[in-house]
């Protein structure tokens, strides 16, 4: 792997032997005389660095970095139609901006937690959560809530959950309930929310 020595190849300090193997594999290769093009460039870059007047440390840091970009900068100034677009731009954004934030606080409301307070589950009721098997079908869920004396009041949520409000006649606690509904086959799991 003589290309590994290219840096040292373009420092002069490798041993004749070194030197020989780096010069046999950059008449014979393509890749390694692009990469020795590649390391020239960065000594130049060095030694001209190293040429640049410095005082007492003055042009390091910040100043040094603005005083080389410098040249980039000047030659990337946007034109003006690029800038009519860009403000074009802005202007469309700060309008959707505007509507998009007006209509999520009208849909604010809507959102709550699924461990927010109830709503819809009557005195005589109990608040159970349900998430239904993979396959059930309308008729099965519908049996389900009749045998149970339930009804839904909210869901499927983003993981499927269903909050169902339970007669509270059918069952003696909200634990009894959820017990009971998740042993049911058309149910994968049941709980009753603190």
């Amino acid at each position: 792997m003589s290309h590994d020595l290219l840096p040292w190849y373009v420092n002069g300090t490798l041993s004749p032997a070194e030197a020989k193997a780096v010069e046999l594999e950059l008449a014979q290769s393509e890749v390694a005389r692009g990469e020795l093009t590649l390391w020239q460039a960065v000594a130049r870059a060095v030694e001209e660095e190293r040429d640049a007047p410095v005082a007492d440390g003055a042009e390091l840091g910040w100043p040094r970095l603005v005083r080389q970009l410098q040249p980039a900068l000047a030659r990337s100034r946007p034109s003006r139609w690029q800038m009519a677009i860009a403000a074009s731009l802005l202007a469309v954004i700060g309008v959707q901006s505007v509507f998009l934030y007006r209509s999520d606080r009208a849909h604010r409301d809507e959102i709550r937690q699924l461990s927010a307070a109830p709503g819809g589950v009557g005195e005589n009721e109990w608040r159970i959560q349900v998430r239904f098997r993979d396959g059930a079908t309308l008729a099965e869920i519908e049996s389900l809530l009749a045998a149970a004396d339930a009804r839904v009041i909210d869901g499927p949520s983003a993981l499927g959950i269903y909050e169902l409000a339970v007669s509270r006649e059918r069952f003696a606690d909200a634990q009894a309930a959820a017990r009971w509904l998740a042993e049911q086959p058309v149910v994968a799991q049941g709980t009753a929310p603190p």
